[in-house]
């Protein structure tokens, strides 16, 4: 259980079940001016995975939440990333809804 400081006093409130998820995607690193045909770009995959997730919030239910960043989207800019990762938490009033959510 994690406690927040507030300026209210609250008896009952509501907890939500939290899960943190951790993907990380693999690629082929190239160098993006030079040869950029032979690389496989991990950060395009994790940027898809972001706003996939992101559109279909519309449909989840208002109790609902994800929330993310992108932990690592390469080395360089001139270097297509070979590995990129996103850090993803979800959260629901339940474990049941959890498992749907996840």
């Amino acid at each position: 259980m994690m406690v927040h400081p507030s300026p209210l006093t609250a008896i009952f409130n509501e907890y939500l079940a939290i899960s943190q998820i951790q993907v990380t995607y693999v690629g082929k690193a190239a160098h993006a001016a030079a040869f950029p045909w032979e690389g496989i770009n991990a950060l395009d995959a994790v940027v898809q995975a972001y706003n996939g997730i992101s559109l279909a919030r519309q449909q989840f239910k208002p109790s609902w939440r994800v929330h993310a960043i992108i932990a690592n989207g390469g080395t360089k800019p001139n270097i297509i990333p070979e590995k990129a990762s996103a850090e993803y938490c979800i959260r629901a009033p339940n474990k049941q809804e959890l498992e749907i959510l996840r």
